[in-house]
């Protein structure tokens, strides 16, 4: 998705930034499937300014599944995005005409992983052709995986 000026300045600005994905045919991921960006600005007691949430839609997803599974759902974020360094340098490359794309991995394991039972999951965030892990999930087989099947 090539990114407003708005929208761009929203996921820059935000406090907290979500990123998600559903299959809406049962977790088969077909090639125009799209998940969203949600900049979230925590209310603010000095300006009066309630919680608010920008939805940016339709960002294009890929998801690479190594252990075959068929996906469901996939979510995580970034709580403290203005003090997150790794999320402060995705969104300074963030301007309008900026084009972002989300591609999730689920069990890129290793032998060490698999010796020692747990399985390993990411979110690359695509800005422009080039790819910033922003989150990663190493630990057991359980709900808490960034990329769920059903």
């Amino acid at each position: 998705m090539i990114l407003t000026r708005e929208q761009a300045k929203a996921i820059r600005e935000a406090d907290t930034v979500c990123f998600d994905y559903a299959a809406s045919d049962g977790g088969a991921l077909g090639p125009a499937e799209h998940g969203t960006i949600r900049a979230i600005y925590r209310a603010n007691d000095s300006t009066g300014r309630g919680e608010v949430t920008v939805t940016i839609p339709r960002i294009e997803t890929r998801i690479t599944c190594y252990d075959g599974a068929t996906v469901a759902d996939c979510f995580d974020m970034v709580m403290l995005a203005q003090h997150t360094p790794e999320w402060r340098t995705v969104a300074k490359r963030l301007k309008a005409g900026t084009d972002i794309r989300l591609h999730w991995v689920r069990g890129n394991s290793s032998p060490v992983t698999d010796e020692a039972g747990l399985v390993v999951d990411y979110l690359n965030v695509v800005v422009n052709g080039d790819h910033y892990r922003i989150g990663n999930y190493v630990g057991r087989d359980n709900t808490a995986r960034f990329v769920r099947v059903r």
